[in-house]
């Protein structure tokens, strides 16, 4: 069952992406590591929302995936249980490496993964796959989109040379949102 405290995320970053509304709707319960996960699976899923993939092959679902162990999985197939992409089903997918990787729309790398990086980001150079990390100084090495905590809330940077160069076009209102943006 889709829990209390799922819904209360959901709304909070549906009201975060709100132009409108102030960021500080963001900000995160000190020490919960649980709760920033899920609201970085929140994050995660409004970013479909705010992106636009140029050149993929329709698909019967849309995949997310995540390489590595990470509490993000549970939220993402909490996620996944209720809300689609495009009217399509949201699948979930984990790897336990590199060498398993396969097509998916999104692939998330957390920071158990930090000393693979660069390897993950060569396998999938060629894919028209999303790729969003929570590693510091990730998009140096190409990650489209890093989650960083800033003064307790959960901000994200973006680097729009390597999404543009995978085929994707993201929103006006994403990229205001972003702290950050590299070319």
């Amino acid at each position: 069952m889709f829990n209390r405290s799922i819904s209360v995320i959901l709304l909070t970053v549906l009201c975060a992406f709100n132009l409108g509304i102030s960021s500080d709707l963001t900000a995160l319960p000190a020490q919960d590591m649980d709760y920033t996960q899920e609201l970085k699976a929140v994050f995660i899923y409004n970013f479909t929302k705010y992106i636009n993939w140029l050149d993929s092959e329709p698909s019967a679902t849309f995949d997310i995936a995540v390489i590595g162990e990470s509490k993000i999985i549970e939220a993402l197939r909490l996620i996944a249980e209720k809300r689609h992409v495009d009217q399509r089903d949201i699948q979930i997918k984990y790897f336990e490496s590199s060498d398993q990787m396969n097509g998916c729309q999104i692939l998330f790398i957390p920071e158990s993964k930090k000393r693979q990086l660069n390897r993950i980001i060569d396998k999938i150079r060629d894919q028209n796959t999303l790729v969003i990390s929570e590693i510091e100084g990730a998009l140096s090495s190409g990650v489209m989109i890093n989650f960083l905590l800033l003064e307790k809330r959960i901000k994200f940077e973006i680097n729009l040379g390597a999404m543009k160069k995978s085929g994707f076009q993201p929103s006006s209102e994403l990229l205001k949102l972003a702290v950050r943006i590299i070319e």
